[in-house]
């Protein structure tokens, strides 16, 4: 198994995906408390949006397509994006190739008549024209919310007990399955059992990355593009030439096997520098200089990689192939370690049972608040979520424990509405 699946890692990405998870509901929670009348607002663009979409085009686009083109519409919509940007950015959203293949499966051997390219274009063209006459509607629109995220966030509704499901059954492990599957030979005789079956699952519930406070690091690179040489071996592999090759050793052997893996180009882009510029004009935070270091070091890892691969494509002897493919890799940071340090919130002391709670106390306050239940049916809501969870999941679901999550998701939720007040002043 790969690293992900590591026992330690997996609950490690688990966590830090639970941490971010909380603390954007939570901030939704406080954007829904502060501007209620605008947080209606923005449901009602984006439902217009999809409706319109599903109306006119719903027979040709897959329906998550749709809906990732009405959620980019919202968020330039709702954050005032000029009209140039707004063209950009819809039309490369319009043509997404993930989606385009299904959607016009011509495209798969790219033998479609002139009618169907035709249809495509005039396609794409009017789902523009539709979004378009939506945004110019729309362009009175002022937000008052300082977004710590998309705008999407506030349509996008999470499902916590579907949440609190995938952490309490651990689904954030590839585990083993139980089969009675067997392999047959050619006349259908039972050969052996297969147990190599794995289960795997999608965690039901999406989480977005927070726009950064405070723009900290300013990168600035400095390069040169190089022709690659016309006797470069790079070149006689990509012309599919005949190479008759006798290596001096093992090390010019594999400098030439990763150079297959490198593709082809006719210049080559060499970073001879990295400038960067920090801003301290106001005190840094321990965790603003983590992320710092992170990108600080994650930029002269892939410049260095960049310049190793490019003088591998300029290479013209086996020898200087060698030389350049012996130079050390630099390592990055593990992913795990980076999804920590560039997670929406601090969470060194999270825990899965701190999850469970939190995750309780989220149901909690959206029947509450979200849901407009009654003060009087709180108490009864509370008892009928404990009987449940406890009946599916065993001890850990008092009353008690749910109203520590209640008052848990409270004590974030007032620190989030002071932080939005102040920058909404």
């Amino acid at each position: 198994m790969n690293n992900l699946q590591d026992k330690f890692e997996a609950p490690r990405f688990a966590l830090v995906s639970a941490g971010d998870l909380i603390y954007q509901e939570v901030y939704r929670f406080a954007v829904s408390k502060l501007a209620p009348e605008e947080v209606t607002r923005i449901k009602q663009i984006y439902a217009s949006l999809l409706s319109t979409l599903k109306q006119l085009y719903e027979a040709i686009y897959e329906p998550e397509h749709l809906e990732e083109i009405a959620m980019l519409a919202l968020d330039m919509i709702v954050l005032g994006t000029e009209t140039e940007t707004f063209e950009t950015e819809m039309k490369e959203s319009i043509a997404n190739t993930h989606f385009a293949e299904k959607e016009f499966p011509w495209l798969l051997d790219g033998e479609g008549s002139e009618e169907q390219k035709n249809f495509q274009t005039t396609i794409y063209q009017e789902t523009f024209n539709t979004l378009f006459e939506k945004y110019q509607l729309c362009s009175e629109f002022q937000t008052t919310i300082n977004h710590h995220y998309q705008p999407r966030l506030i349509v996008c509704e999470q499902h916590y007990e579907a949440a609190l499901d995938y952490f309490l059954n651990e689904h954030y492990l590839i585990k083993e399955a139980d089969t009675d599957d067997h392999d047959f030979d050619i006349d259908g005789h039972c050969m052996a059992k297969n147990t190599q079956k794995f289960i795997s699952y999608t965690a039901p519930f999406q989480t977005f990355r927070p726009y950064n406070k405070r723009k900290l690091l300013n990168i600035e690179h400095v390069f040169d593009h190089f022709p690659v040489p016309t006797n470069a071996i790079s070149k006689k592999i990509a012309s599919e030439e005949q190479l008759t090759v006798e290596f001096e050793n093992e090390k010019e052997l594999n400098g030439f096997i990763g150079l297959n893996f490198i593709s082809a180009q006719e210049y080559c882009q060499v970073y001879s520098s990295i400038k960067f510029h920090v801003d301290l004009s106001k005190p840094m935070s321990n965790r603003e200089l983590q992320q710092t270091v992170a990108r600080f070091r994650n930029e002269l890892c892939k410049a260095q990689d960049n310049n190793r691969d490019a003088n591998m494509l300029m290479a013209s002897t086996y020898r200087e192939l060698e030389d350049v493919y012996s130079q050390p890799r630099l390592s990055q940071a593990p992913i795990s370690e980076l999804m920590e340090i560039f997670s929406a919130g601090s969470w060194e002391n999270l825990s899965f049972k701190k999850v469970k709670l939190f995750l309780c106390g989220m149901i909690v306050h959206k029947a509450r608040w979200l849901a407009s239940k009654k003060e009087k049916n709180i108490i009864d809501f509370n008892h009928d979520l404990s009987e449940r969870l406890t009946r599916d999941y065993g001890r850990g679901f008092s009353v008690q424990n749910i109203e520590r999550g209640y008052k848990d998701v409270q004590r974030l939720l007032k620190e989030q509405i002071v932080e939005l007040e102040l920058l909404m002043d």
